[in-house]
């Protein structure tokens, strides 16, 4: 591959150049404002949801059950300050944690209890919860549902906040979809 074909544009004040990769080590960062990425959070409110993607993954040394949901409806915002249209669109991920201290092997009970999860999750939000995990993963892909995110306190870092779904308060959207028309 060429440079060309690795370069970017990159906004210099209020010029527009391009870069290879190459180009991008001969920058000077001095002036450039420190970023650190981290995961989006949404605001606490309550939200329609379109199951994106489930997996299984490796996080941070361990293995997890990782599910991605689409922001499809902002039914209601705590945070004045955010548009609810620029939330459409933008995912949030809930997992669950294999529960086996680092380099031990899982007890039977411990993978059932991961097992066990998983299935807590998919019947909080009202999806199929039968059959092989793979089978059911592939089957919920574009699960449509309303639930509220809460924000929970690190257990480890008390100044760390995480979104997270309420899982004891969703209900599918043709749930409420009928209710609302019955009222």
């Amino acid at each position: 591959m060429t440079d060309q074909e690795h370069s970017i544009v990159v906004k210099v004040g209020d010029q527009d150049m391009q870069m290879t990769l190459a180009d991008l080590g001969n920058v000077d960062i001095t002036e450039v404002e420190r970023f650190r990425m981290t995961a989006y959070k949404f605001p606490i409110g309550l939200y329609d949801w379109e199951l994106k993607k489930s997996e299984q993954r490796v996080m941070g040394g361990k293995l997890c059950f990782f599910t991605t949901f689409t922001c499809i409806g902002v039914v209601e915002c705590a945070d004045e300050n955010v548009d609810h249209e620029d939330l459409l669109g933008k995912e949030h991920g809930e997992m669950q944690f294999l529960p086996v201290e680092e380099g031990k092997k899982p007890t039977q009970e411990q993978v059932q209890q991961w097992l066990g999860m998983f299935k807590d999750l998919l019947l909080s939000i009202h999806a199929k919860a039968s059959g092989t995990v793979v089978d059911i993963q592939q089957g919920i892909i574009g699960h449509q549902f309303r639930g509220p995110i809460v924000h929970q306190q690190d257990r480890k870092k008390p100044n760390v906040y995480y979104s997270r779904l309420d899982l004891d308060a969703c209900t599918l959207i043709s749930d409420v979809k009928t209710d609302e028309q019955a009222a």
